[in-house]
């Protein structure tokens, strides 16, 4: 299963960190997909297991980083702008997790754009899961956590 995360430059929150690992325990990425900016995307990094991410900078400082901070088996993805990078990611995706900054939707939010891009696809795709933990570690707006986990564990288990 690939896992896509995008998240606010803000960080998570501790209850946002909580439910992302419990995700990641129940779904056991293959692969996982995520920007490289500040914050939560690097949060997210520190989370997952060295050999299994792709890496998706969009600009100087962040291609950078990632060379400083993949590992053998890692890949780095030429530098795109934020929101496609965001649509490869999610496209590569079966499981999207977002960790925005507001519970509210946001306009001019590159995390709540994922979310939007996210929504559409999942409409054409039947086995996409959204989940959204909002910054109080709930995820409140498209899929609540429980039904997120669940969703997770049978499409980890179909995909064995």
């Amino acid at each position: 299963m690939d896992v896509c995360f995008t998240g606010t430059r803000e960080g998570m929150t501790l209850g946002q960190m909580g439910a992302v690992r419990e995700l990641l325990d129940q779904a056991r990425p293959d692969r996982v997909h995520h920007g490289c900016a500040e914050g939560a995307d690097r949060e997210f990094h520190a989370m997952t297991v060295a050999g299994t991410r792709d890496l998706y900078p969009c600009n100087v400082e962040q291609y950078e980083w990632a060379r400083a901070n993949c590992a053998a088996g890692d890949v780095i993805h030429p530098i795109e702008a934020p929101l496609v990078r965001n649509r490869q990611m999610v496209d590569k995706s079966t499981l999207i997790i977002a960790a925005p900054r507001t519970r509210v939707e946001e306009q001019r939010s590159g995390t709540w754009a994922t979310v939007r891009y996210a929504r559409r696809v999942k409409r054409d795709r039947l086995h996409v899961v959204l989940a959204v933990i909002g910054p109080d570690h709930h995820s409140r707006t498209y899929l609540d956590l429980s039904k997120a986990k669940r969703a997770v564990a049978t499409a980890a288990s179909e995909a064995k």
